[in-house]
Formats: C-alpha cells, sequence, structure tokens
C-alpha cells in the first residue's frame, strides 16, 4: 500500500538545495524534525497507561436543569466566560459554574433562525460566536447569543475552526459525489467568498454509492498554527493564518491503510475493524492526542509526549485512577492548559455502581462525589475537564 507522505533524505540532498529546503520547511536539517509517531508498535504493545500520566487534575460542572432546557447528548464551545451547549437547532448558554443563562431557539430557515446546527465555534479575535447552519449559512453571535449577522456558507466542511476574519474547515471527502479533491477550504467572513486550499493526497477511488459516515479532513490548532491530517492519510501538515505554506508536521505510522473503497461498500464496511485507523487528532503544547479504533477498540487513545517523542496507550477502562469517574479522553480546547474531556449523562451513566466507586476513592479535589449525590437520572449534563501536566 503507498503511503502518502513527504519523507526527505537528508545525507542525499546538495549543498545548493539545502537552503530551498529550508525555506519550504522552516525547520533544521535534523531528521528529529520529521517527527515519525509510531502508533502500530503502541497499540501492539501490551502496556497501557491511565490518566494519572498526562493529567495534573480533574474538575466538574453541573449544568442547571429546568424546564427551558433538557439536554440529551449535546455538543459544546467554549467562550471565555461562558458554556455554550447546541443540539438541533437550539443553542443553550451556562455559566462555568453551571448555572443557566439563556436560549436561543428559533427554528426555521429565516435569517435569524436556525435550520439545524453542524457545528459552532469561538472566534477570540472577533469575540463572536459562528454557527454553520445547515440551511446554508454561517450566523455570528456575540458572547451573550445575541444575534450579530450571517453569510451564505457553500462550504463542504468536515471539521472547522476559526482564527480572525478567517473560518478553516476541513474538506469534506465524498468520492461518488465527485467533491472537488481539496484538504482545506478558507472563508472569509466580512466578504463570504471561499477558498479552496491545498490539493488532496488522495484521487478518487470506485465508489458504487454514498458513503455511510461523514469523512473527511481533519483540522485542529495549537495557538496559531493549524494542523490538518486527511481521511486515510497517515501524514499531519501544518500551516499559519499569516503564512499558508504547507509544512510536514507528524507521519503516523500505523501499518497499512484499509483500501477506500470499504467506506462506499456497506456490506463489507466491517473490514475497517482489522486495519488500525485514525480518527482525529488533538494538539495541546505538550501532547498529541490521537484518537483511534482497531478490532474491538472502537474509540481508543494514544498519547504522543512532544518532548520526548514516547508513545503509548491509554487503557481501555469503565473508569479513571483519579477520582473513579468516567475515562478521561481530551476532546476539545478550552483555555490554557484546561480541555474539555467528556460528560457524564446522567440518565445513562449514573448508576450505583458508579456512586460507590467515586465514593470509595481517597482522593476528592474533584468534587464528583459531591456533584453525584445530588445528581438524579432527569438531570442535565455534568461536564470533566481536565488540565494537562
Amino acid at each position: 500500500m503507498k503511503k502518502y507522505y513527504i519523507r526527505f533524505d537528508w545525507t542525499k540532498v546538495t549543498f545548493y538545495v539545502v537552503p530551498v529546503l529550508l525555506i519550504c520547511l522552516s525547520c533544521s536539517t535534523s531528521k528529529k524534525d520529521l517527527t515519525e509517531i509510531n502508533l502500530k508498535e503502541a497499540v501492539a504493545s501490551s502496556e497501557r497507561r491511565n490518566a494519572e500520566d498526562y493529567c495534573k487534575s480533574l474538575s466538574y460542572v453541573k449544568l442547571e436543569t429546568n424546564d427551558d432546557v433538557l439536554l440529551r447528548s449535546p455538543s459544546y464551545v467554549f467562550t471565555p466566560n461562558t458554556i455554550v451547549a447546541y443540539e438541533g437547532h437550539a443553542l443553550y448558554q451556562f455559566s462555568y459554574t453551571g448555572e443557566f443563562l439563556k436560549s436561543y431557539v428559533h427554528h426555521g430557515q429565516g435569517p435569524k433562525d436556525i435550520l439545524h446546527i453542524n457545528e459552532a465555534m469561538w472566534n477570540e479575535e472577533r469575540q463572536e460566536l459562528l454557527v454553520v447552519d445547515g440551511a446554508g449559512k454561517l450566523m455570528a453571535f456575540d458572547e451573550n447569543l445575541n444575534y450579530l449577522h450571517h453569510k451564505a456558507f457553500r462550504v463542504y466542511a468536515h471539521t472547522a475552526l476559526s482564527i480572525g476574519d478567517y473560518v478553516f474547515c476541513g474538506w469534506g471527502r465524498d468520492d461518488f459525489r465527485k467533491a472537488p479533491l481539496k484538504a482545506v477550504a478558507r472563508f472569509h467572513i466580512p466578504s463570504g467568498e471561499r477558498e479552496l486550499m491545498y490539493d488532496s493526497e488522495f484521487p478518487y477511488c470506485e465508489a458504487k454509492m454514498f458513503n455511510m459516515f461523514s469523512c473527511g479532513t481533519d483540522i485542529s490548532r495549537c495557538d496559531t498554527t493549524i494542523y490538518f491530517r486527511e481521511h486515510r492519510s497517515d501524514s499531519i501538515f501544518s500551516f499559519t493564518p499569516n503564512d499558508t505554506t504547507k509544512r510536514f508536521a507528524y507521519h503516523i505510522d500505523a501499518g497499512e491503510t484499509y483500501p477506500a473503497e470499504l467506506d462506499y461498500n456497506h456490506e463489507a464496511r466491517d473490514e475497517i475493524s482489522n486495519y488500525l485507523v485514525v480518527n482525529f487528532c488533538l494538539h495541546s503544547e505538550d501532547y498529541l492526542f490521537i484518537s483511534y479504533s482497531y478490532r474491538e477498540a472502537r474509540r481508543a487513545m494514544a498519547v504522543y509526549h512532544k518532548a520526548t517523542g514516547e508513545t503509548f496507550c491509554l487503557a481501555d477502562a469503565e473508569s479513571n485512577s483519579l477520582d473513579g469517574g468516567l475515562p478521561v479522553r481530551p476532546y476539545r480546547h478550552v483555555r490554557g492548559n484546561t480541555f474539555f474531556a467528556g460528560s457524564l449523562l446522567p440518565g445513562y451513566h449514573l448508576s450505583d455502581e458508579l456512586v460507590a466507586r467515586v465514593n470509595a476513592f481517597g482522593k476528592k479535589e474533584s468534587g464528583l462525589a459531591e456533584i453525584l449525590a445530588r445528581t438524579t437520572e432527569d438531570d442535565n449534563p455534568i461536564l470533566m475537564f481536565v488540565e494537562l501536566k
């Protein structure tokens, strides 16, 4: 199976070519800079680590429950002062102590209405909450959920983030409908103009039907650096909003890549489980978290330590080793070294076994035991946050 990543043998590069490559890559000539992440070796190892290897502390926010806001399994975006939960066509705002503040529920296809929320993101520079509506528009709100403006948004986005005057989108992959073979799109918020960026590393495959699940480029950020990885690719590239030069960042050795046709073969799709598949990557200053699937492990996670170059997999357990609560899996950056690490859904997770396990732990710093004591199965989610070491 052909590998789609860039590798240079510096020992064979001539004196005259080196300066050009230095400009293109903006890095030193050390092979250490061409970072190799041996995920295959980490998964094959019998060693599994727990949250204490990268987690400094846990904290929780129990979202207020009332007749105006009853959440099932929402997604979240974090502004400097509030938590915004969204599902369907509604936005719900909470404080960081869990107090319900406000909602925005306008169902429809008018300029200020929401048909269905595909994505929401906070733009720090513009101080705007941006909402991608399924009706084909990008809506902007201030931090208090006051409607500001909207733009037509015809971008085939699989993932998205916003910095400055742009929304950067990981382009969706669809070989059946012959979506453009691109990796990233850039949407200019003031003008509403779209620009396709970076050619895909993969040609079209033979697709005889639509794909069963949404797939495309995974895009994330760490400070001002934006990272992206195409669906099925073993390479992570980077660029910045002010310098869109595409740079090689990481190569993930996950072994053989599954045939692209399996994404479009509904009857044979289960064969993908025989391959080590990278789902998404989340960057922090010191770590790279890699969500992967392999055989029975459908949402497992590995951690790459950027300073030491070590890669290890997290234990597949029902609880974490810090307070006995749910496993700690970072999903989204909140602020500083704090990340959103999942939610406890009372109607699904709350049980006598969970309560007893948390109460039995000697360490009570996270406050989970006290929160569970006043939680019922009909309550809104309890959000878990991890502060990284």
